[in-house]
This record gives structure tokens, C-alpha cells and sequence, in this order.
């Protein structure tokens, strides 16, 4: 299910599955560009990752956690969009 906007994931403590460990600690929805209906520019998010080596589906993925960090730290109301390009190699 997609969630739109911004989402802190709680540590959950139970195994086999706890949400940090695919997602990290946030987790940012990426609209897609207006009028883009491409399955590839929909459903992406930016998050972070506990689980070590392994890639993710269709997402980005920052360990650090950084830019996530920085955006948690935003007003809404006085930041409601922050455009961003992703390049691929």
C-alpha cells in the first residue's frame, strides 16, 4: 500500500519481520512527475536500509539516513514540495 508524504517506521522488535530492516527508520513517497503514468516513475520511495548487501525494488535506498534526517526536519507548510532528479548510470 502506498503511503504518500513523509513516514517515520517505528522499530518493531518482532521477528522474523521487523520494518526498519528493509525500510530503515523513514521513508519518503516520490510523486511522480505530473502526468507520468510509467510504471517505472510510480510507487518509488526514498529510505533507509538496515539489512546489509542486498538491493531494493524500485526504490532508492540511503543507509545513512541522512537526506531523510533533513527532511523530517522541514515545515510542511513552508516546504509542501521538494522537487528531485534521479540519474541512473
Amino acid at each position: 500500500m502506498n503511503f504518500y508524504g513523509i513516514q517515520e517506521i517505528p522499530p518493531s522488535g518482532q521477528v522474523p519481520f521487523d520494518a526498519q530492516f528493509e525500510r530503515g527508520s523513514a521513508r519518503v513517497y516520490l510523486n511522480a512527475p505530473g502526468g507520468e503514468t510509467r510504471s517505472d516513475f510510480l510507487g518509488n520511495y526514498l529510505h533507509g536500509k538496515r539489512r546489509p548487501g542486498v538491493y531494493t525494488h524500485g526504490c532508492i535506498c540511503e543507509r545513512s539516513e541522512q537526506v531523510l534526517k533533513l527532511l523530517l526536519q522541514l515545515d510542511p507548510k513552508q516546504t509542501p514540495k521538494i522537487p528531485i532528479w534521479v540519474r541512473t548510470p
